[in-house]
């Protein structure tokens, strides 16, 4: 990799004769998708910000390099990195845009589309699930992507499982509806396990998670990952009454503060949650709360054990019967007692 950065060239070209690999590509060309997936992004699908458009019009140039490679088999020059730069400098009007050519090589492809990815703040989980899992396709494992990209490998595999939700999934974090860390227990209430040649993180039913996200309370979609169990989310979309109500801090907090909850109630919410000591809520409850009282524990009581006798509880040998010695006279005489004859 480093010998294929070493020999780069910085050149310029026209924006418009640079290619952007889109989803449209894929529908328009099925028999090339194979090819065209190896330079495809979801980012490449992203309409131009308008914000950055502006920028870019005020400064008059793009100035950053955009990376592309000559692919022989399209005949063109394909962006790796910078297809929003791209972008821009067409709106713009610009005739030229700085670019960096390198060779085709899947890996270092994969490389720079991954550290652009990860360095745009309003990257969604489910462009940087499609950048990675590009990657893993090239051979490197996920180790190596976190490293590349500056996270951790549990941040990778969760990346991953978001990517392989149901797209109602992404809608609603797309929308603000869901949290990123909320959507993350869907694995857990819905998810069924995935074979290993699939290398999904696991399968879905869509109407089995449409029907748990409609179940949710909107504070639980937006409070986080830690806030839904997964006997609460079924049972939330069976329509049955959950355990805890979906009761967060937030929630006991605000009925503290509201004036129709009695006082006796508010303190022993206070502490149980953490914010009064037993000591101070005895002394807010206004003598309501005489009975909270720290249980004292008694110790079991120790089993006394009885001393043992010496050789108590050792099997007892039996004794040797006495035997008798009878002379051959003697049982004959016996034998003829009892069968009446010898």
């Amino acid at each position: 990799m480093n010998q294929e950065f070493a020999n780069r060239t910085l050149e310029t070209r026209n924006p418009e004769q640079l290619l952007i690999v889109t989803s449209a590509h894929l529908d328009k060309f099925p028999q090339h998708v194979d090819l065209l997936k190896k330079y495809y992004d979801k980012r490449g699908d992203r309409a131009l910000d308008e914000t950055f458009l502006a920028q870019v019009k005020a400064v008059g140039a793009i100035h950053t390099p955009v990376f592309i490679t000559y692919v022989e088999e399209l005949q063109k020059d394909v962006v790796v990195s910078g297809r929003q730069r791209v972008r821009a400098a067409i709106a713009a009007g610009f005739e030229e845009v700085p670019v960096i050519i390198h060779s085709d090589e899947a890996k270092l492809n994969v490389a720079l589309e991954l550290t652009e990815n990860f360095a745009r703040s309003e990257n969604t989980a489910v462009e940087s699930a499609w950048a990675i899992r590009k990657a893993l396709s090239t051979g490197m494992n996920q180790e190596e992507v976190a490293t590349m990209c500056g996270i951790t490998g549990a941040a990778v595999s969760h990346i991953l499982s978001l990517g392989d939700m149901p797209k109602i999934v992404h809608e609603y974090i797309k929308k603000g509806k869901l949290t990123e860390s909320a959507a993350l227990t869907i694995k857990k209430a819905c998810g069924k396990p995935a074979a290993k040649a699939t290398g999904l993180t696991a399968n879905y039913d869509d109407k089995e998670v449409k029907a748990f996200l409609e179940g949710l309370d909107e504070q639980v979609r937006l409070a986080g990952g830690t806030k839904i169990k997964g006997k609460d989310a079924r049972a939330a979309r069976d329509g049955k009454p959950k355990s805890s109500d979906s009761f967060n801090v937030k929630d006991w907090k605000a009925m503290i503060g509201d004036s129709s909850v009695p006082n006796p109630f508010a303190v022993l919410i206070s502490f149980f949650i953490g914010d009064l000591s037993l000591h101070q809520a005895r002394q807010q409850g206004a003598g309501h709360l005489d009975w909270l009282i720290k249980p004292v524990h008694q110790p079991k009581p120790k089993k006394v054990k009885e001393p043992k006798v010496k050789g108590e509880g050792k099997a007892k040998k039996s004794k040797k019967e006495d035997v008798v010695e009878v002379s051959p006279t003697e049982a004959k005489a016996s034998l003829k007692e009892l069968f009446g004859t010898v």
